[in-house]
């Protein structure tokens, strides 16, 4: 229970700050759009390059160090998904409209 809550804080200060920087690029867009629009290819570029760098880096860990443990050692009715409370599905989004 401690977890969740620790998470769904996390999920509501990370939503603050994405809607804080969506709302600052927006304002940015609107008094200056040649400056918002590099902004936003700028931005766009790095997170490619940050998802293949992540992508790449989780390739080669997966062939140096494979994962040999399997979940099948649990019954088959534990394996299913466990069920997150209702304020940790929404902490991010109420984190993100607040923002």
């Amino acid at each position: 229970m401690l977890i969740h809550l620790i998470n769904s804080i996390f999920n509501t200060f990370l939503g603050l700050l994405i809607g804080a920087i969506l709302h600052s690029l927006f304002q940015l867009f609107l008094s200056n759009w040649l400056a918002g629009l590099a902004t936003v290819l700028m931005i766009g570029l790095m997170l490619i390059v940050i998802y293949l760098a992540e992508h790449a880096i989780d390739w080669l860990f997966e062939k140096l160090f494979p994962s040999g443990i399997r979940r099948s050692y649990l019954p088959s009715s534990q394996q299913g998904k466990t069920v997150k409370p209702p304020w940790r599905r929404w902490a991010f989004p109420a984190g993100l409209f607040l923002g």
